[in-house]
């Protein structure tokens, strides 16, 4: 047998040398082993603007042949920091690599400091329909903060009689770099638990509110500049104001003459179907003549008491052509229960009508039975009655005896013409006699006249 032997000629070199080049090209030319990718987004970053937050990335490489798809849009996500959950806000085209969340969780804003994380998922589209989303992580987020921004100053509630005035001062923004100006407020009105019970929105240029009281109301103030809001303040407790106070007086007395006396009336501070501040207890009644000073009566008159029958004068008797004057103080008590009293009412006249007056007084005198006594007699005339229907009948007199000036009160009866009394011998006596309708009297005559 022959064998020939082949010792490294430069052809064999050669065709080695290609076979072996061939071989690396075919085996760099085969599809890579293992399963197709969907490659994340990469350079995630997030911003605060003067819109939003935006939201940007670097869309994925998707040069390699293992690739699961084509690339169809991306799905941003977020959340806030103490969250769990994650939720969808929108996606954007393959093409597009940003994204501007405008719509935050406080009435579409976003409230001061509040932090949320932010990822985006790059969705891909297999040739059977099929859609896989890129391979993020839990880690795969960024995160972003709303800036600070300042309260209005100087909150102050003052509760008048037309309700509650909410006022401020505008605040300023301390960034003069900043881009969000201020573009109104929010005024959340709370109950004693401080859930929200409704809400106004104000532009930037109010600087109070006025609203209807409401009993346990705490108020709240929130700036909004433009897409943020600030985290709000408290108004501080009501004050009661000093030029329009909240206690309400009643409407201006007015007043008729019965039989029984002077009947007054007057309107009820607050219209009916009106939220009272505190509570409304009653009323006390205020009473002077034409020329006098007021005094209070000492009586309190129900709350729910529109009239009130006087039928206590002074001295015992309303007299003939005299006018009574009365004003009506409303009482309170506000919700930490104080008193409180409103100023008098506008004040109301109820004149007395002219009564009519015993006539033709006489007066004599004789030697009494007891030693060193005089008796006197006083005489008159009955007054003709000129009464309305309305009014009392006579009822008696009244007969003031002055004895040396010392005076005496005598009360003849209705069929009475005359009374006799005695007195020491020589002494000076006068008399004032007026009669008596009841409560009503006539204007005193006197003897002898002056």
């Amino acid at each position: 047998m022959n064998v020939t032997c082949i010792r490294g000629g430069p052809r064999m070199w050669l065709l080695l040398m290609g076979a072996s080049l061939i071989l690396m090209l075919s085996i760099l030319t085969l599809p890579r082993s293992g399963a197709a990718v969907a490659p994340p987004v990469t350079d995630l970053a997030a911003r605060a603007t003067s819109t939003g937050f935006q939201i940007t990335w670097t869309s994925p490489d998707t040069s390699f042949s293992d690739i699961v798809g084509t690339l169809d849009r991306f799905e941003i996500e977020r959340r806030e920091i103490s969250a769990e959950d994650w939720t969808l806000l929108g996606s954007v085209d393959a093409e597009t690599t940003a994204y501007l969340d405008a719509n935050g969780e406080s009435a579409g804003r976003f409230k001061e400091n509040s932090t949320y994380h932010y990822r985006v998922f790059a969705i891909y589209v297999t040739d059977d329909e099929q859609e896989v989303r890129s391979d993020t992580i839990d880690q795969d987020w960024v995160q972003v903060s709303a800036p600070n921004f300042p309260d209005a100053r100087d909150l102050d509630a003052v509760l008048h009689s037309t309700g509650v005035t909410l006022s401020w001062v505008t605040p300023g923004s301390d960034n003069e770099d900043d881009n969000s100006p201020l573009s109104g407020y929010i005024i959340r009105v709370k109950d004693n638990d401080l859930v929200v019970q409704r809400t106004e929105s104000l532009d930037a240029e109010a600087t109070e509110w006025t609203t209807d009281w409401e009993a346990g109301a705490v108020y709240e103030l929130i700036a909004i500049w433009g897409i943020y809001v600030t985290e709000g303040s408290h108004f501080p407790g009501l004050v009661e104001s000093t030029t329009d106070s909240p206690w309400r007086s009643p409407g201006a007395v007015s007043g008729t003459v019965s039989q029984s006396g002077l009947v007054l009336a007057w309107t009820e501070p607050y219209p009916s179907g009106t939220t009272v501040p505190g509570r409304l207890t009653g009323y006390q009644i205020q009473r002077r003549q034409t020329d006098g000073v007021f005094e209070t009566l000492p009586w309190d008159i129900a709350r729910d008491t529109l009239t009130w029958l006087d039928e206590s004068p002074e001295d015992g008797f309303f007299v003939s052509d005299t006018t009574y004057v009365y004003r009506v103080v409303a009482l309170y008590q506000n919700e930490n229960g104080q008193e409180r009293e409103s100023a008098p009412s506008e004040a109301g006249s109820i004149p007395v009508p002219t009564i009519a007056g015993p006539t033709g007084l006489e007066a004599s005198s004789e030697a009494s039975s007891t030693v060193g006594q005089t008796t006197h007699t006083l005489s008159w005339t009955a007054p003709s009655l000129s009464w309305s229907a309305t009014l009392p009948a006579l009822t008696g007199y009244r007969m003031v005896v002055s004895v040396d000036g010392v005076e005496t009160t005598l009360n003849p009866a209705a069929q009475a013409t005359s009374k006799s009394h005695d007195a020491a011998a020589g002494a000076s006596v006068s008399y004032e006699l007026s009669a008596k309708y009841y409560i009503f009297s006539s204007a005193p005559v006197t003897y002898p006249a002056p």
